[in-house]
């Protein structure tokens, strides 16, 4: 269907008075004889529906048609009063019409969400007035109570996060060396065949370079790689149409509403299945790293060396790793332990040395100096 248009008359509130619920078309309020002022000509169009449609009856008489049609009305510069489009003279004051900036028909307000259901409203009926106070002391209660924790929480946090300086001393220095002598050697292993690497192996120069490569690829069977299954999926599919509806204020008391029907969507599950994959399997020769021997060294309160190693074969390396301790006294009987990442660093400090330490109030050590 196409578009389905009509015209529905709005209201007015009066502020000289107060009277609400002025019909669009009148100009002049009905009950204290005020002209409609331009700040009084935001018309209500009543209630929406879920589509956007207005709860307001259609306009069907010639008038108020032919008002619609019109076009917007415009302000008297010097009363201040409403005319009709077609007037060329004020209704209020009998002033010429001047060409004063005129008001421009409102655009057309968007299509409204859906709206929500409202909770309904608290009565006194089969409760009595004790009940809704009970309700209320209650849910103001919980309400403080809410807000208490909330901000015990924000400042346990602060509190917890905040810092202070404590003079130290350095009571250790510990330093770990590690050299793993490590050969690229042969292995066999097994696998699927589409994973199996498609170059040649290729040996390390001076411990670098290397890829594991493979070759004699053999002894294939057929395996099942990945089991036949299904699995529920959902997507959205048009499901009929729906109805939804826009309402242009005309500017004379009058809007007219749009209509039209756009496709509706909702969800539907389906099952999406695939057939079992199978794949050959099988043995192949490739190489990895192997460890051979380590040595280590370590010390306290003095220069960190690395330990003795023979000198390196043919398809061999060494890999060294390094952990530097420094520990410190602070504060009453409190220690700490810094990790530095280097030797440079690692040397910087020595026993006795006094040390500068930032702690939370959690008693975490955030940082560790030495002095300046």
């Amino acid at each position: 269907m196409g578009e389905r248009k009509r015209i529905i008359e709005g209201t007015w509130k009066c502020k000289e008075c107060g009277t609400d619920k002025i019909q669009g078309r009148e100009k002049i309020c009905p009950a204290c004889g005020s002209p409609r002022e331009e700040k009084e000509a935001k018309f209500d169009f009543g209630e929406r529906s879920e589509s956007g449609a207005s709860t307001k009856a259609s306009v069907d008489d010639a008038e108020g048609l032919a008002l619609a049609a019109g076009g917007a009305d415009w302000t008297c510069m010097y009363c201040g009063g409403a005319n009709k489009n077609a007037d060329q003279q004020c209704s209020v004051c009998s002033a010429e019409r001047a060409e004063k900036k005129k008001k421009p028909a409102p655009e057309p307000e968007p299509e409204p969400e859906p709206e929500k259901e409202e909770a309904p409203e608290p009565t006194d009926e089969g409760t009595g007035g004790g009940g809704i106070l009970g309700c209320g002391i209650g849910g103001i209660v919980l309400l403080v109570v809410a807000l208490f924790v909330v901000c015990a929480g924000v400042i346990g946090v602060f509190w917890a996060t905040r810092t202070h300086v404590s003079a130290g001393s350095v009571t250790n220095t510990s330093w770990e060396r590690q050299i793993v002598h490590e050969r690229f050697k042969d292995v066999t292993k097994k696998g699927w065949k589409s994973e199996i690497p498609s170059s040649k192996p290729v040996m390390p120069v001076n411990g670098k370079g290397e890829r594991a490569g493979a070759e004699d690829i053999r002894d294939c069977k057929k395996k099942e790689k990945k089991p036949a299954g299904c699995e529920t999926k959902k997507r959205q599919v048009q499901c009929g149409t729906e109805e939804k509806c826009t309402v242009k204020d005309l500017g004379n008391g009058m809007a007219e509403e749009t209509c039209k029907d756009v496709p509706k969507y909702c969800d539907e599950k389906y099952e999406e299945c695939t057939d079992a994959v199978n794949e050959d399997y099988c043995k192949y020769d490739t190489y990895e790293w192997k460890e051979v021997d380590k040595e280590k060294a370590s010390g306290s309160n003095d220069t960190p060396k690395w330990p003795k190693v023979d000198e390196l074969k043919k398809h061999d390396r060494y890999v060294k790793t390094e952990k530097y301790t420094i520990s410190v006294a602070y504060g009453e009987g409190e220690k700490a332990d810094y990790n530095p990442t280097t030797e440079a660093d690692f040397v910087k400090w020595k026993k006795g040395q006094s040390a500068v330490v930032t702690v939370n109030n959690m008693g975490k050590v955030t940082n560790l100096q030495p002095p300046k």
